[in-house]
């Protein structure tokens, strides 16, 4: 919440069509930002039918993001505990579930438990739960490669057929690659952190 830089509605909400391009100020940090209108983030049948967007600490606000050219704020530091951006919550260990159970500096017991928080994400070692965090990244740009297969698509055989539809979708909507292995890791008593690359 503390990383937050917009409010996405659906676009076709009704409840919400008013409001799209206003802006909202942080409870915590009184910083502003934008309702923005954003039909691949938003069901507008779940929930309330508007999410608040962390770009720099999520998954699939990072793509809103990007999509909406929002502010990224990065609020960890590397050791898991909260950066400046955070604002009275300086120094606080990250992990939203953690942060909540357990004093500055240490996970709280029922952070590594995965029956209290089930769609935390979680180191496959040690349970500790993960926090998306951005950092710098090395890419293959892999739109030029997909170009120069699809060209040669029917000179290809598939097996079965029904595939060939399967593999151009996947090549005509590929992503690049990254290359750098973007793992990164604070101590077995914090959080680790995954990182989105940017």
């Amino acid at each position: 919440m503390l990383g937050d830089t917009a409010v996405a509605v659906h676009p076709d909400d009704e409840r919400y069509k008013a409001m799209i391009g206003k802006n909202v100020r942080h409870p915590i940090t009184g910083r502003e930002f934008p309702i923005i209108a954003d039909s691949e983030l938003v069901d507008p049948r779940f929930g309330t039918g508007a999410v608040k967007v962390t770009p720099a600490h999520s998954f699939e606000d990072f793509e809103s993001g990007k999509r909406h050219h929002l502010q990224f704020i990065n609020i960890l530091n590397p050791d898991g505990t909260l950066n400046a951006n955070a604002g009275p919550f300086q120094g606080r260990i990250a992990s939203g579930p953690a942060a909540a159970e357990g004093p500055p500096g240490r996970v709280g017991p029922r952070a590594r438990d995965p029956a209290a928080h089930p769609g935390a994400g979680r180191c496959q070692r040690c349970g500790s739960i993960i926090e998306p965090l951005m950092s710098k990244q090395w890419f293959v740009k892999t739109g030029p490669l997909a170009e120069k297969v699809i060209a040669k698509v029917d000179e290809m055989r598939f097996v079965p057929e029904n595939w060939r539809a399967e593999f151009l979708r996947w090549m005509n909507n590929i992503h690049d690659w990254c290359i750098s292995a973007p793992a990164l890791w604070a101590t077995r008593s914090r959080p680790g952190i995954a990182s989105t690359g940017t």
